[in-house]
Formats: structure tokens, sequence, C-alpha cells
């Protein structure tokens, strides 16, 4: 009874496609370094990964997680090295950079396979510029330099034949709501 009268409430609010946009696919991705840390008194380090995935304006895909780590697990006890847990804000971005690029990559072998694949490259729209600079590798040797070594995400992140990296101010990220705290 009660879903019933929230859904009647609201049935205006819903996914909407306008038949005169025709902008493709589009994804948004941001990420929140140590989002909670302060809220947990220390005790949560991992970063939020946000991704949304668009066609034509409308949401087809969404999520909002904690990015996978062992750093926030780690045992004392134990003398293996936590390992994928940000050390720092573009190195954050990269890691939410790099989850949506496995998004982007399944939805392309999808529609691949249902034989309705598309040959324009897909957009990824970020707001870190660090992160762009690592993953186009325009820049010098950066900080970051132990991700290019040991991870081998980073060759299917910078497949820049079938992703475009596209540079977007901080406000205008659409997946901005799904990494923060918001009122």
């Amino acid at each position: 009874k009660h879903a019933f009268r929230w859904l009647k409430g609201v049935k205006e609010d819903c996914l909407v496609k306008y038949m005169d946009n025709h902008e493709g696919e589009q994804w948004w991705s941001d990420a929140d370094y140590s989002s909670l840390y302060n809220i947990t008194k220390g005790m949560e380090k991992r970063s939020r990964s946000g991704i949304l995935g668009e066609y034509d304006g409308m949401a087809y895909h969404w999520s909002s997680k904690f990015q996978q780590c062992r750093g926030t697990m780690h045992d004392p006890e134990d003398n293996a090295e936590p390992r994928d847990l940000a050390t720092s804000a573009a190195e954050s971005e990269t890691y939410a950079a790099a989850d949506t690029a496995k998004e982007v990559m399944h939805y392309r072998h999808l529609r691949k396979e249902m034989k309705k694949g598309s040959r324009k490259k897909s957009s990824i729209h970020m707001d870190a510029s660090a992160a762009m600079g690592f993953i186009l590798n325009t820049g010098t040797v950066s900080r970051m330099k132990h991700i290019d070594m040991r991870s081998s995400w980073i060759d299917q992140l910078r497949s820049l034949d079938e992703i475009d990296y596209v540079k977007v101010p901080g406000n205008t990220n659409k997946a901005d709501p799904f990494t923060k705290i918001l009122t």
C-alpha cells in the first residue's frame, strides 16, 4: 500500500529520452578521495568511484561504489603490503576512470555481440587534469609511475582507438552526485 502511494507521488520523476537529442553514447567518471575518512575518524580510507553512462541524454548505467582495495582490510600481523589504495586524488580519479573504461568496453562488446556495434568512439567525461595527463601519457615521469609499472589495465585505459577522454569542469560532471555526500 505504501509503495503504491509512493509510486503515485513520483510518477512524473522518470527516465526521459527526448527525441531531438542525438548526442550518442557519453560516459561520466568521478572519484572522491577518501571521502569518509573524517566522518569515520580515520577508519575508512577507501575512495569512492561514480559512473554514469548515457545514450542520447538518457541514463542507462550508473554506479557508486568503493574502489577495490585491500588497504582497509590490512592485517598488521601480515607482512603483505596493502595494494590498490589510492594515495592521492589523481590516483583515485585514475582508478575511477579505469572502472568507467571497463564498463564502456563491456557495453561495446555487448553491442558488438548483438550486431548493434558503433564505429564511433565512446567518450568519458572527467574533471581531473592530473588523471587525464596520466591516462593520455602527456606528462613527464609522474608520481604515479608505480601504477604504470604494476597494472596491466593501463593498456586498456589508454586504448584511445575506442575511448576519447574529455575534460569537463567539476561543477558540470554528471557523475559528481555518485561520489559526494550532498545535502
